[in-house]
């Protein structure tokens, strides 16, 4: 059913389409995160507006298991949110990632986005407007923090951070994270939930 509005000789389906034509790249971009990204799924409960909410509280009941106490301890203190190029990073490598997933609570609310793993267990987060930490532990933590990684025990003991477009050689922005990415893809698979 098309009603037509009184003071105007649009219908509001003709509203609708032109509000869809005026909304900025990054609205555009991120409305393809919650709806289109590897793992998200479209909810009705995802807030426009975070006026006095606490990303926690949105934050998906399927990663509260033990594996993930650290980071959503920092998700409760910090409530986090990513600027839209970082978090779009990690949506491009859960892309390319075979098995890595994407999750954000609130992507029209630019919140932090994270990659996961099929059972739930979080190994990357995009947050702030440089900032990506990766879960590593043991030879690939050491190899990280020489390549101008630094832990991040704010987050947990096996996180390290790295700030988006400063790589430490003449070598891709993209690469450089993607290898981290793999490598905590890789260490966080092999965890038993």
């Amino acid at each position: 059913m098309t009603v037509t509005s009184p003071k105007a000789s649009r219908t509001i389906d003709g509203c609708a389409r032109e509000q869809r034509e005026r909304r900025s790249p990054v609205d555009t971009a991120l409305r393809r995160w919650q709806f289109h990204a590897p793992g998200a799924r479209p909810s009705n409960s995802t807030p426009t507006l975070m006026a006095g909410k606490f990303l926690i509280d949105l934050t998906d009941a399927r990663f509260s298991i033990a594996q993930n106490e650290e980071i959503l301890a920092f998700v409760r203190v910090r409530n986090p949110f990513a600027h839209s190029d970082v978090g779009s990073l990690l949506f491009a490598f859960a892309k390319e990632i075979r098995g890595a997933q994407a999750y954000c609570p609130a992507a029209t609310s630019y919140a932090y986005v994270v990659l996961h793993t099929s059972a739930n267990v979080i190994f990357a987060i995009a947050f702030d407007q440089r900032s990506l930490a990766f879960r590593l532990a043991g030879p690939a933590q050491d190899e990280a923090l020489g390549d101008a990684g630094v832990l991040a025990p704010e987050i947990g003991a096996d996180w390290v951070r790295f700030r988006a477009w400063q790589p430490p050689q003449a070598i891709s922005n993209d690469d450089w994270l993607r290898r981290w990415a793999q490598a905590a893809f890789d260490q966080a698979s092999a965890i038993r939930t």
